[in-house]
């Protein structure tokens, strides 16, 4: 049974509970998967050094009632950060204010759609109050996830008990630090995932494809 790793960036505490009944509804449809939900509440604790299949970043999340020092971090400013970083995980944006319904109240200009669309690759920009919503773009981000990065967790679940390594830019690694780089969107993850896809792209040319 596949677990997915998502990390919620969102200074409520009480934001647990609700991700408690996401889990629910998803699994009630989908018995096959499970989740493993990481909290950030506190702004402090912002750094990108685990990799997660999913991070839900509310827009709202500021450090203000913390530490005056990190007043103006925001949901948009970290996730800025963490596309230094990492490039691949899928990054779902979310508030209380995204209610179209209520359009004059989103605090999101035509250049930041821009932004969040072409610079910093959002995968989904969600209502924050809606369920459904909610559970279908994690969902659907699940189905999109990186193929060479969930193909290369499948060999390293199939093949655990074997110690097989990879030969990157002349340098061997083991199945599951590759995997790490690869979610991590390491320089040794790309290189990878280009390689495969070069040998991918070869593969297919000779049939004219």
């Amino acid at each position: 049974m596949k677990t997915y790793n998502v990390l919620v960036i969102d200074d409520e505490t009480s934001i647990q509970h609700y991700f408690s009944a996401i889990e629910r509804m998803i699994k009630h449809n989908r018995n096959d998967i499970n989740f493993n939900f990481t909290f950030m509440h506190h702004v402090n604790e912002f750094e990108v050094k685990e990799p997660y299949d999913i991070v839900m970043f509310d827009y709202n999340f500021s450090g203000a009632r913390f530490n005056k020092i990190n007043r103006e971090k925001t949901g948009l400013q970290l996730i800025k950060e963490y596309r230094k970083k990492n490039q691949k995980t899928k990054i779902i944006f979310y508030s209380s204010f995204f209610n179209i319904e209520q359009k004059q109240q989103i605090p999101l200009v035509h250049e930041d759609y821009f932004e969040l669309i072409n610079e910093l690759n959002i995968f989904k920009i969600i209502y924050k109050n809606d369920h459904q919503m909610t559970c279908q773009a994690i969902k659907e981000a699940i189905g999109d996830l990186d193929i060479i990065m969930t193909s290369l967790e499948k060999m390293t679940d199939d093949f655990d008990e074997l110690d097989l390594t990879f030969n990157v830019q002349n340098q061997e690694i083991k199945i599951q630090d590759l995997l790490y780089e690869i979610q991590m969107d390491s320089e040794i993850g790309k290189r990878f995932r280009k390689e495969i896809m070069d040998v991918v792209m070869g593969y297919m040319s000779k049939f004219n494809l």
